[in-house]
């Protein structure tokens, strides 16, 4: 839903606080998880104390970074044809990375 980000004050597509109800933008949400030192433990790959990303099947810690470097998440993007860390996969299953998915979106809104 578009809306006044309570915190930039920037109109974007943004969703409501869980605990505040005021709404977020996803680049204010992703700051101030950041900055959230409850949101941070350390990661078991790289051993620093960051942002928890994701979690590997023991429920260890990964951050942001090992997880794009993972070999194991990249895979050939079907539109582009190089090997990257696969950011969504369409209805077929086909992989897209990032910049390509950034691509398809902005053809679609206009």
């Amino acid at each position: 839903m578009k809306g006044i980000c309570s915190v930039c004050k920037e109109r974007k597509f943004v969703r409501r606080n869980r605990e505040t109800g005021r709404p977020l933008c996803l680049n204010c949400y992703q700051t101030a998880r950041y900055r959230d030192s409850s949101t941070h433990e350390k990661c078991f790959k790289c051993g620093k104390v960051k942002p928890v990303i994701t979690r590997n099947r023991t429920r260890q810690a990964i951050c942001q970074n090992c997880y794009k470097r993972d070999p194991s998440r990249h895979e050939k993007c079907f539109k582009c044809g190089k090997v990257k860390l696969v950011i969504t996969r369409d209805k077929t299953g086909k992989t897209l990375c990032q910049n390509c998915y950034m691509r398809q979106r902005r053809a679609k809104k206009y």
